[in-house]
């Protein structure tokens, strides 16, 4: 697939044309931000030229993260500075993962030893930071109409937007995942969007952990040994055959002939 290699490819090619090798990143997939939300079952599936390794991400929200912090600093006329630097950070990384840098500031930024395809890591803890932050402000008493509104334009974008990065997977991974949990997965993260902005926070908690629940507890040691356990009772292993006591033997005195000589 691409988009698996380092922030500093953008000018390492011989065939890229001379704008192309003055950038770095900007090599990521379109679909990556909706990655995350597909990992209950990509985890756990080779689909074509995607192994589950690959396929591991963050379900991210950033659209509803950002308009959640817009409504906190319009309904308290402040801007806290936490949120700022987080979106900040988020936005300078999704820029360079997305549309890519001029080599200068990358190598002026230390930018350029930067893995784009591994950005994820930090921007799924800056996604888990904001969403404390948020879940930390009181919740609205006034305007709540327009607060529904505005979650109701958020889970659209959110269920646009994973629509629209279906269609830009590759083939042959978009061909082993189911319709309907495709849809599945876009519909949860376009009511955990809707939740989040209206800061309905114990739904939200059961709806977004739950998620991420069902693709990680597989991986959990009481899981991988249950599992292993039905595995062994259905097709128990093969009676390992006991050492022959002639295999050293034999060895030490064809290592002893070699050694003396005919």
């Amino acid at each position: 697939m691409a988009g698996r290699t380092g922030g500093g490819v953008g000018h390492a090619g011989h065939g890229l044309s001379g704008a192309a090798r003055e950038r770095s990143g900007g090599d990521i997939d379109r679909w990556f931000l909706f990655k995350g939300w597909l990992n209950p079952l990509t985890l756990h599936a080779n689909l074509g030229s995607m192994v589950p390794v690959d396929a591991a991400s963050y379900p991210f929200l950033w659209l509803a993260s950002g308009a959640g912090v817009l409504w906190a600093a319009w309904r308290t006329r402040r801007v806290s500075p936490l949120p700022l630097v987080l979106l900040g950070f988020a936005a300078f990384a999704l820029g360079f993962q997305f549309l890519g840098y001029p080599a200068w500031l990358t190598r002026l930024t230390l930018w350029n030893v930067v893995t784009v395809y591994r950005l994820d890591l930090a921007l799924g803890v800056a996604q888990l930071v904001l969403l404390g932050w948020l879940m930390a402000q009181p919740r609205a008493a006034t305007g709540l109409a327009s607060l529904r509104v505005l979650a109701l334009a958020m889970a659209l974008l959110t269920a646009a937007y994973a629509l629209w990065a279906n269609g830009r997977m590759p083939l042959d991974v978009a061909d082993g995942l189911p319709a309907g949990f495709v849809l599945l997965s876009a519909l949860t993260a376009a009511a955990a969007a809707y939740l989040l902005v209206l800061q309905r926070w114990r739904v939200f908690l059961v709806l977004y952990l739950g998620w991420m629940l069902a693709a990680v507890l597989p991986f959990h040691p009481w899981g991988r040994r249950h599992a292993r356990s039905r595995w062994t009772a259905r097709w128990p292993r093969p009676a390992s055959p006991k050492p022959s006591p002639t295999v050293p033997a034999a060895a030490a005195w064809r290592w002893w002939a070699s050694a003396t000589g005919p």
